[in-house]
């Protein structure tokens, strides 16, 4: 019987990405990039919260998936941007194609830590009538 919040109801992912998203392609300097990369993971962690199966939760579970995502999606996007902005002309035009992979790496690897417990044990089901 839990509402669960707005803001994290997959109903809501587009519209509370939109800033996030829009903020990673513009950002220019590591320190923007890693900003950007942050809040982005922030909310995907929530949005992997409120839709959890369950009512119990791990947090420190919850602690390392959040740290993972961060730390992968910062050095994927500034490690990768570095190598970019290096490279030959044809490795460069890739380069708006960097936060893109630095999300996706993130967000597998956050849903991938996140559900890691569900998709070892399972998940309890119930019939209404118990």
């Amino acid at each position: 019987g839990e509402q669960m919040f707005i803001g994290g109801r997959m109903s809501a992912f587009v519209p509370a990405n939109a800033i996030p998203t829009a903020g990673m392609l513009l950002a220019s300097s590591p320190s923007q990039i890693v900003f950007w990369q942050w809040i982005n993971q922030s909310v995907n962690v929530m949005v992997n919260y409120v839709n959890r199966s369950g009512a119990s939760v791990d947090w420190s579970q919850v602690g390392q998936a959040y740290a993972l995502a961060v730390g992968v999606s910062c050095s994927i996007a500034v490690g990768a941007r570095k190598l970019v902005e290096n490279g030959p002309p044809w490795i460069k035009r890739l380069g708006i194609a960097v936060p893109y992979v630095a999300v996706v790496s993130a967000g597998a690897a956050n849903v991938g830590f996140t559900r890691l417990p569900e998709m070892q044990g399972g998940v309890p089901i119930t019939a209404p009538d118990g």
